[in-house]
């Protein structure tokens, strides 16, 4: 097969990545809303690049609610290492595969129900890029889950 060149030579670097690894998958929960509604794809990065600007480069942050860790790829973009946490356990386990397989060391998962118990929390920070979703179990953003 021959490789073709693209038109505008600052292009030809993704076409390089996109040939050498193919195209980047992503997890259920956004194949999901890509294929359904996927004006809904505007809202879920939006909500996360915001969070980017909130912890320091040098953090371990949790993500709670992390989901198919869409999110959490922009967020690692400027902390030290992302744990999501999430209450679907084969969502969670396709985090663990898709991510390693993108060769993405920084990040771990763990399952939680919220509903039953915090999550057993190794990060330290005041940070959670998803705390909307902990107003309705009565902890506040400031608070830590590790108490």
């Amino acid at each position: 097969m021959e490789k073709r060149e693209t038109k505008e030579p600052q292009n030809q670097l993704q076409i390089d990545m996109y040939r050498e690894k193919g195209p980047a998958r992503v997890g259920p929960w956004t194949s999901h809303i890509r294929r359904n509604d996927s004006r809904h794809l505007g809202f879920v990065p939006a909500r996360n690049i915001f969070c980017t600007k909130l912890p320091a480069a040098e953090s371990d942050v949790p993500e709670i609610g992390c989901g198919g860790a869409f999110g959490t790829m922009f967020v690692l973009q400027t902390v030290k290492s992302v744990h999501g946490v999430g209450f679907e356990p084969l969502v969670i386990d396709d985090n663990r595969v898709r991510l390693a397989a993108e060769g993405l060391k920084n990040c771990s998962f763990a399952v939680n129900d919220m509903t039953e118990s915090p999550p057993d929390m190794k990060h330290h920070t005041n940070y959670y890029p998803t705390a909307h979703y902990l107003r309705g179990f009565g902890i506040g953003t400031r608070e830590r889950l590790s108490r």
